[in-house]
């Protein structure tokens, strides 16, 4: 899916859903190492591929570029870091963000790095008392030799008196921008005009839509799914509405199926608008080889769409 309603919950970009990187540790001297940050997710969720999370084209397009791959590319960072991928602004952000809470997982926390060390020779971490410094009494050319030294010994041993920070104690992999790689393009694209979106066509970029929905995502199985008023329904290619505005918030179709909210659970329809899967699940994926990832009191199981049979991984 390319939306980001993929995860469908009480957190969409509008809040629906309401209810691996790996860091570096340095340690050097008397510090402790910092902590490697692991993502407190399940391995199945951080591996998946970030074009099942349902971002828009302009949303999925730049973290492609950035070499994001996985889910666990992006939890791995705070939320901040991600304005510093190109061409991926505060919208992208929001629609990013939403879409990780569906799924049930977050940026990594904002963290502060506190280090704490004992005194010298002091267990107890009382400072030791602080012997006056004695004049000098060496020759001026010894002073020299003795300040040369210690300004050699200062540059040695300088990144032991820089204070720890958390870009010492997690630096950041270098983002590397390159083309994306080819994705399928539908014949209808999106467009905003006058705070509202519509479709047109791909090749022409002519108008067969027009602008007059608070939101809408790509075509999936000839439908397109729309927001008017705070309330999501489904359209064809004709703009005719073929399911109701009646859903909390909403995902594209695939395989015939789309996951769907209402003020308190999410559960699943077909084409005809249809619930074939009730609602009482937190939060749902995608349908992929007839199975969804769903969310129920904490737990995620895996579901059998055509029969209906959960396992709990």
């Amino acid at each position: 899916m390319e939306e980001n309603k993929t995860q469908t919950g009480k957190h969409n970009h509008k809040n629906h859903h309401r209810g691996h990187g790996k860091g570096h540790s340095h340690g050097k001297g008397n510090r402790p190492a910092a902590p490697a940050y692991k993502p407190p997710y399940a391995e199945d969720l951080l591996a998946r591929g970030i074009e099942t999370l349902g971002l828009s084209e302009a949303t999925l397009r730049p973290l492609q570029a950035g070499r994001f791959a996985v889910v666990g590319d992006i939890v791995c960072r705070r939320q901040t870091d991600m304005y510093r991928v190109q061409n991926f602004g505060k919208r992208n952000l929001n629609e990013l963000t939403a879409a990780l809470k569906r799924l049930g997982v977050d940026f990594r926390p904002v963290e502060e790095v506190v280090v704490q060390t004992a005194a010298k020779g002091k267990p107890d971490g009382k400072q030791a008392p602080v012997a006056k410094p004695q004049e000098s009494t060496a020759k001026p050319q010894e002073q020299g030799e003795q300040r040369r030294e210690k300004n050699k010994n200062k540059e040695k041993n300088k990144h032991r008196e820089e204070p720890m920070t958390l870009e010492r104690a997690f630096p950041k992999p270098k983002l590397v921008h390159s083309a994306p790689d080819e994705m399928p393009v539908d014949i209808y694209t999106k467009f905003h005009k006058g705070g509202k979106w519509g479709f047109k066509e791909t090749a022409t970029g002519r108008e067969v839509i027009p602008a007059i929905y608070d939101e809408v995502f790509a075509f999936k199985d000839e439908y397109a799914c729309v927001e008017r008023k705070g309330l999501f329904g489904y359209i064809n290619r004709e703009n005719e509405l073929v399911i109701p505005y009646r859903y909390e918030c909403a995902s594209s179709f695939s395989e015939g199926y789309a996951c769907v909210s209402d003020a308190e659970k999410c559960g699943y329809i077909n084409k005809q608008g249809e619930v074939v899967v009730p609602f009482i699940y937190d939060a749902g994926t995608a349908v992929t080889d007839g199975l969804a990832k769903v969310k129920k009191a904490g737990k995620w199981g895996t579901l059998n769409i055509a029969t209906g049979e959960l396992s709990w991984a």
